[in-house]
């Protein structure tokens, strides 16, 4: 501490700097013979390996199930312009249109092309789902697309507010299967 004390009242800011770049370079020693995550990362890039670079970029790894109702739900006129029309039926956010898109998804075979449409569906498809953290496994639903569940029946769990009733769906759930 003393050192330190000397160094600034003498204005001697070159020993000062010596003792950082010498930790930095035993920190950096520390890596030798070790690829790092930012080399491994460069790695990947180099070889356009998409796949293995969404699965490190991805911060939450979600568990349980994700649910999706194709309901209708209503927008407000003053709301309508962040929406594309392809998705608005006579002032409703469609949620079979939705649907549909998802699936389509499969039929595009370019990485980078199929990541763009995605990023722009999830924006829509966050009205429409609903995460069920602790459930592993449906055995009723009326389709599957990408790891989520449609419920083509969704009129007995959605209110007229569009809320979940899960207490119900639980109920349910368990009553038929004994799984939950």
């Amino acid at each position: 501490m003393k050192r330190y004390k000397t160094t600034f009242l003498q204005k001697d800011f070159d020993s000062c700097y010596e003792i950082v770049l010498q930790k930095l370079k035993k920190a950096k020693d520390r890596y030798f013979g070790q690829e790092t995550k930012k080399e491994e990362f460069n790695k990947l890039l180099e070889r356009l390996d998409f796949a293995s670079i969404y699965k490190k970029m991805q911060l939450i790894q979600s568990s349980g199930i994700t649910l999706f109702f194709p309901y209708r739900l209503r927008i407000d006129k003053e709301f309508r312009d962040y929406f594309e029309n392809e998705y608005l039926q006579d002032g409703y956010l469609d949620g079979w249109t939705i649907w549909q898109r998802l699936k389509e998804l499969n039929t595009i075979e370019n990485f980078a092309q199929r990541e763009i449409k995605k990023a722009k569906l999830w924006f829509y498809m966050q009205f429409f789902t609903f995460n069920l953290p602790f459930v592993k496994k449906l055995d009723r639903f009326s389709d599957e697309c990408c790891g989520i569940f449609l419920f083509a029946d969704f009129e007995e769990y959605i209110d007229e507010d569009y809320k979940f009733d899960r207490e119900k769906f639980m109920q349910d759930q368990k009553r038929e299967f004994g799984f939950l």
